[in-house]
């Protein structure tokens, strides 16, 4: 059976490592497999040519030098799995992937599997796409042209939600292959969207404020929308749980739903000067406004909602690590325009003047990267930092985080990627050559 994706460590590899072979090594003989698991044969080459997720076992007791090589050959996606007591040996410590989505408009938002396995992005003035190889390729099955301006996904990647600057919000529960729109009943909508680690609990900011929904989408927004904040809502982000929101207001005007009861309500029109980070821990019931008056871009929470940060215009980065009741500024003044966090809270990226910054320690300090781009992403595992740069996203390890795992059980691709693996005893497989985008469990 497939391996859950949710566990997976994804490390992405370069392309084009030398294969090594031993000058007495058995010439490899080619089988092609169409099914969907296989036992793999010592020095023997397979062309995994399934549209369906292959899953390849490695021989038990292999000698000493024995190779095996795969090549995704279908569209599907393979695994070379070692076998009970066996590794596989890989130096996974650089390499990076990155995509080119589209030709219209900027990348606006990125969202990420745990893992970074599978990816959203959106495109501001293009489409949706979503990538289930790391980002390695990327395909838009939400084909309406539209400013959309936030992505969400679950932690396995199944649930995503896209939210554009106007119009309904656009949900996916089958990994992007359909996207049916959302219609919640508000009289205005449109705006950053955000979900629970399981999809279940779905906010989006709609006409002025957030609005939190699960299942039901009508039925809980008279529980909660009436009590919302007014505010020129720029950001949103969510606890894993879904019960901690976290929102932040910028500056302009706003029309403002008020008093909604199943797609029933007032508007009204407002001008905020300056804006205020609010945070919720009751899924939008009640909400606390935190007294910092800025031009708030971007908000990121860890998946307890206890350590928040958010961004701003012509400001430091802003953190906190007790949900919101206090702030500390760290970091250079900057034009902020993205933010992101780990799980754990502890990797945070950010982007500000087209430049990416990192933090290893929950946003206490910061340091520049070469890395370029106006979008970033964490992956919630904390292992890759995902960045947009104009219609672009590329894939990387986290810098400086700890890349230095080299034992594993599965290697993974997708179409046309390859892997050669010899056994070096001890229960070992090592990596000879690969080509493609790698991932490793």
């Amino acid at each position: 059976m497939m391996l859950s994706k949710f566990l997976r460590a994804v490390i992405l590899l370069s392309i084009g490592a030398c294969a090594i072979y031993s000058s007495n090594a058995e010439p490899l003989r080619w089988v092609s497999v169409s099914g969907t698991s296989g036992l793999a044969a010592i020095n023997t080459g397979y062309l995994l040519d399934s549209n369906s997720n292959t899953d390849l076992l490695l021989p038990a007791n292999p000698p000493v030098g024995g190779i095996i090589q795969v090549v995704g050959v279908g569209g599907g996606v393979w695994d070379a799995l070692a076998d009970k007591g066996q590794s596989i040996q890989a130096n996974t410590g650089v390499g990076s992937v990155s995509g080119v989505l589209g030709t219209l408009g900027n990348v606006s938002s990125i969202a990420s599997s745990l893992d970074g396995t599978r990816l959203v992005a959106c495109i501001f003035g293009g489409f949706v796409y979503t990538s289930a190889d790391g980002g390695a390729t990327w395909q838009s099955d939400l084909s309406s042209q539209a400013n959309w301006v936030s992505v969400a996904s679950s932690a396995n990647g199944t649930i995503l939600l896209a939210g554009s600057q106007f119009g309904p919000f656009n949900e996916s529960t089958n990994a992007g292959a359909t996207w049916p729109s959302v219609a919640i009943g508000l009289p205005t909508v449109g705006g950053p969207v955000a979900c629970s680690a399981d999809g279940s609990k779905i906010a989006q900011v709609n006409g002025g404020y957030p609005v939190p929904t699960s299942q039901g989408y009508l039925s809980s927004i008279s529980a909660s929308g009436g009590n919302s904040p007014t505010g020129v809502w720029t950001c949103l982000a969510s606890s894993a749980s879904g019960a901690t929101l976290v929102a932040a207001t910028g500056t302009g005007a706003a029309i403002v739903g008020i008093g909604i009861i199943s797609g029933t309500g007032v508007v009204v029109s407002s001008t905020i000067s300056g804006g205020q980070v609010y945070t919720s821990p009751d899924y939008g019931a009640t909400w606390t406004p935190h007294g910092i008056s800025k031009n708030w871009t971007s908000v990121a929470t860890s998946a307890d909602g206890t350590k928040l940060a958010a961004v701003a215009a012509n400001s430091q980065i802003y953190t906190s690590s007790d949900s919101g009741n206090t702030w500390s500024p760290n970091g250079p003044t900057a034009n902020w325009a993205s933010i992101s966090s780990s799980a754990d809270g502890a990797e945070l990226a950010a982007a500000a003047d087209g430049l990416v910054y990192t933090s290893l320690d929950s946003g206490t300090t910061w340091s520049s990267t070469d890395i370029t781009g106006n979008t970033v992403c964490c992956t919630p595992d904390g292992s890759k930092l995902i960045v947009g740069n104009a219609n672009q996203v590329s894939v990387q390890p986290f810098p400086g985080g700890d890349n230095s795992a080299t034992a594993f059980t599965a290697v993974i691709g997708p179409q046309l990627s390859s892997v050669e693996l010899i056994f070096v005893g001890k229960g070992r497989w090592q990596l000879l050559s690969h080509e493609g985008p790698l991932s490793f469990q």
